[in-house]
């Protein structure tokens, strides 16, 4: 609906075309008034930003975790370089999370990656642990066999109990924490998970 369409309208006409849009979402008292008719649009608005991203994953990591899985594969992939779609495959995170992590690292200039110039055809960049890496994916590891937080600035570490979190996106669609450690790669299937 443009706007000079909505201005020709009635507020009656205007709440038909709104149920036929957006059916039974809206509560039956929304029609009741013009204000009220805005406010639910307006909830339904936020409802589709808060769950609306499709392609969102429904799990994120906690502190460090997602740091320490690219350390982990740019360590076993070392001595060669890695780009984001390989470590997304190996990893079984969506490209977008490695790829907004990674240019985060360069921009600050944290220096766990070096990041290398495109060679390849397509022009993708290429990326390669450093020694700090190295040092640090140490560090993580110790702290996750005890159970630890990933936070390395704390003068004494914080037992944690779970590394991911479940999002409302992915409490929307049912997700639970088990799924969430799945997805993400963190802990493989087993038999009796479906």
């Amino acid at each position: 609906m443009s706007d000079s369409e909505i201005c020709d309208m009635t507020f009656s006409e205007l709440c038909i075309r709104v149920q036929e849009d957006y059916g039974e979402l809206l509560p039956e008292d929304s029609y009741d008034s013009p204000e009220s008719l805005v406010e639910a649009m307006k909830s339904i608005q936020e409802e589709e930003h808060l769950f609306g991203y499709k392609n969102g994953s429904g799990y994120y990591f906690k502190g460090n975790v997602l740091k320490a899985r690219l350390l982990e594969y740019g360590y076993k992939v070392y001595p060669s370089a890695f780009t984001v779609a390989e470590a997304s495959e190996a990893l079984g995170i969506e490209k977008k999370k490695i790829s907004d992590a990674l240019n985060h690292y360069h921009e600050h200039k944290y220096p766990y990656f070096s990041r290398l110039r495109k060679k390849l055809a397509w022009g993708a960049c290429r990326y390669k642990i450093r020694k700090v890496g190295v040092v640090t994916l140490l560090k993580y590891r110790k702290r996750m066999s005890k159970k630890f937080d990933l936070n390395c600035t704390r003068k004494y570490p914080i037992k944690v109990d779970a590394y991911i979190g479940v999002t409302r996106y992915g409490k929307s669609i049912g997700m639970t924490l088990q799924d969430a450690y799945i997805k993400s790669g963190i802990r493989k299937p087993i038999k009796g998970d479906q």
